[in-house]
């Protein structure tokens, strides 16, 4: 699949047209050494098409078509829905601070935030009746939104806890394709605040990968390891 016109460019990717304008090519700026295990654009790529997949499974549409190789893959041409949906099963942060909760406390139901896609107002934190007010969204998209939301959720509650980690809290984007809600964007590690069961403390890569997969070790182990095959 050949890249024709580029589309966007941000700090980590670039999105180009193809032949066929349904069809848009996600590609990261660089692919990382195979023994750096930072938050590369391989594992950002992999992870997030692998995690598609398994929403894909519970009900969620995404806009990924398939891998094309370690930093590419083929989307559907969704157009962006100015939100960023944050659901959090942990309290942290501001959100700990504003309403007077112990910081890394467990949420008694998990919440969920949207914030307002636009730089000159700072992103403001909006809630679903702001979205319907300013016409990002009707009525229909904001309950699947919040469907699809909470559905990811458990999903990726269970894909962590398999890893021996728990879901503070994590941000997802969506698109429209044909007049449907899809989820679009990425999601890996960096996307996720995450939290060691045994120990409560945060996650870090460098230590995961020690733990579990130990030293000397290739991409390949730490994608098998995620059960990305």
């Amino acid at each position: 699949m050949e890249k024709l016109e580029q589309l966007y460019e941000g700090d980590a990717k670039k999105i180009f047209k193809t032949a066929d304008p349904e069809v848009l090519i996600v590609s990261y700026k660089e692919e990382p050494e195979q023994t750096d295990f930072d938050i590369t654009y391989v594992v950002k790529n992999r992870m997030s098409n692998h995690l598609f997949k398994l929403f894909e499974k519970k009900g969620v549409p995404t806009y990924l078509i398939n891998e094309l190789n370690a930093v590419e893959r083929a989307v559907k041409s969704a157009k962006e829905v100015a939100l960023e949906v944050v659901v959090r099963n942990y309290a942290t942060g501001d959100f700990a601070k504003k309403l007077g909760l112990k910081e890394g406390a467990k949420l008694k139901t998990p919440t969920l935030e949207f914030i307002y896609k636009n730089e000159e107002l700072g992103n403001p934190f909006i809630n679903g009746y702001y979205a319907l007010a300013i016409d990002i969204v009707n009525n229909e998209e904001v309950d699947r939104i919040v469907s699809y939301a909470f559905k990811i959720n458990e999903t990726l509650i269970n894909y962590f806890e398999g890893l021996g980690m728990d879901l503070k809290d994590f941000k997802i984007e969506f698109g429209r394709y044909k007049g449907d809600i899809v989820l679009a964007g990425e999601i890996s590690f960096d996307d996720c605040g995450l939290c060691y069961k045994e120990t409560g403390e945060d996650f870090d890569i460098y230590e995961f990968i020690s733990e579990f997969v130990g030293e000397d070790v290739t991409y390949e182990d730490l994608f098998k390891r995620l059960g990305i095959q």
